[in-house]
């Protein structure tokens, strides 16, 4: 049973990816999924997960800051798109995948890699998707990390309203660390730094 290396797929996808299927005159003519992760543990991470579900290689370029890692396959975007959707406003909990405590901390885990903020004091994480922020912090009580929620509405009446997510206590810091971490090499590293300076 992968379910746990599918909800990897998935968590990095919602962070840092996305999924295509162009259509021409009414006809699907190209399927691919995108990913461009800014960590080459994270990357790999990634490909790996791919690899043993769907024993594909991607094509991969290192672009500046970040490497772009493309797929072209229309089974896997297929497959991919059961546990949808994926836009930055849309995407959710893939409930089927996340049977296992395993499957959550994956998941849990490529999102944070994407999308989490290591600061001084605190990670932090934020969307522009309530639905899916609820479904975060909901698993990451499970786990019993505790969080404070912010949210904040841009002076562009075009923007949307942010949702914003702080793990800052001492515990939970350290509960997230034991239970989920990062992949992510520099936010691992920060973390540890962020522990142990709020250890003193």
């Amino acid at each position: 049973n992968n379910e746990h290396l599918k909800a990897r797929i998935h968590g990095y996808i919602c962070g840092d990816g996305s999924i295509f299927i162009r259509n021409k005159n009414n006809r699907e003519v190209g399927h691919l999924i995108k990913f461009y992760p800014d960590d080459l543990s994270m990357m790999n991470s990634f490909i790996k997960a791919m690899k043993i579900i769907y024993e594909k290689e991607p094509k991969i370029k290192k672009l500046k800051g970040y490497y772009s890692v493309i797929y072209y396959s229309k089974s896997i975007t297929k497959d991919l798109l059961k546990h949808g959707p994926y836009g930055t406003k849309l995407w959710g909990l893939p409930k089927k995948l996340l049977v296992s405590k395993e499957a959550k901390k994956e998941w849990l885990k490529a999102l944070f890699d994407s999308e989490a903020y290591v600061g001084k004091d605190h990670i932090k994480i934020q969307t522009v998707n309530p639905e899916g922020m609820k479904d975060v912090k909901s698993l990451l009580q499970k786990s019993n990390i505790y969080t404070r929620e912010y949210q904040y509405s841009p002076k562009n009446p075009n923007w949307s309203k942010v949702y914003i997510i702080r793990i800052s206590r001492l515990a939970n810091l350290k509960t997230y660390q034991e239970k989920i971490g990062f992949t992510h090499s520099q936010k691992n590293l920060k973390l540890k730094k962020l522990i142990s300076s709020k250890n003193r």
